[in-house]
């Protein structure tokens, strides 16, 4: 599980944050961002753009906020790139 936010937020900034690991993890988010990964999918909620991070198995299901989105799943590393 993953939980990025922007502290001290200002609610008129709409500015896209990322937020890059020496591992290769990288998410790009606005405000903040949760993901859950369990019982073959993973589950989002909040405002992420993109993400790169390492899962163990590749999901059956990505969901953004309730909305199924594409996903690659490649060597161990699941990347979701949603185009808004």
């Amino acid at each position: 599980d993953r939980i990025m936010v922007t502290l001290l937020h200002d609610p008129d900034d709409e500015s896209w944050h990322t937020l890059a690991g020496e591992n290769g993890e990288r998410f790009t988010f606005q405000s903040h961002a949760v993901i859950r990964a369990g019982n073959g999918e993973v589950r989002i909620t909040g405002r992420l753009r993109e993400a790169r991070f390492r899962l163990a198995a590749e999901p059956d299901k990505v969901t953004l906020n309730g909305q199924e989105v594409p996903y690659r799943y490649r060597d161990g590393t699941l990347e979701i790139n949603v185009s808004r």
